[in-house]
């Protein structure tokens, strides 16, 4: 964990340094486990319930309120399929980490056989194919 907590350190201070803020207005940032496994009185989950592994061991204080969804400036030419011939997989990692290359590389390769639809989601780090 304490990698962790020293590349953290690092990389926000190199953010706020290059937003024009100096050390002598930084305020001491946390250890990633502060920031990633806390709670508190109320914990808002950007997630579904239906999803969350053991939803049951969360207390009370876990509101599960879905995605924070806003208007997009940017579209896509791409619709989901209405229909499929066999299953259909879907892949994402989601809005922040999703600069794997090699990870949908990977996927594209494993799935190249599958009888079904694969869909990608990329995001815009990953230039289409």
């Amino acid at each position: 964990m304490e990698i962790f907590n020293r590349l953290h350190r690092k990389n926000s201070r190199s953010c706020l340094r290059l937003s024009g803020f100096d050390e002598a207005q930084l305020i001491p940032v946390p250890p990633i486990d502060r920031v990633f496994f806390s709670s508190g009185d109320l914990n808002l989950v950007l997630g579904s319930r239906d999803i969350q592994p053991h939803p049951d061991k969360l207390g009370a204080s876990y509101q599960f309120v879905g995605p924070c969804l806003s208007d997009r400036r940017e579209t896509a030419d791409f619709e989901l399929p209405s229909k499929t011939d066999g299953p259909l997989v879907y892949i994402s990692l989601g809005t922040v980490f999703n600069a794997a290359a090699d990870f949908y590389a990977c996927c594209a390769e494993g799935l190249a056989s599958f009888p079904g639809t694969v869909i990608l989601s990329t995001g815009h780090r990953i230039p289409p194919t």
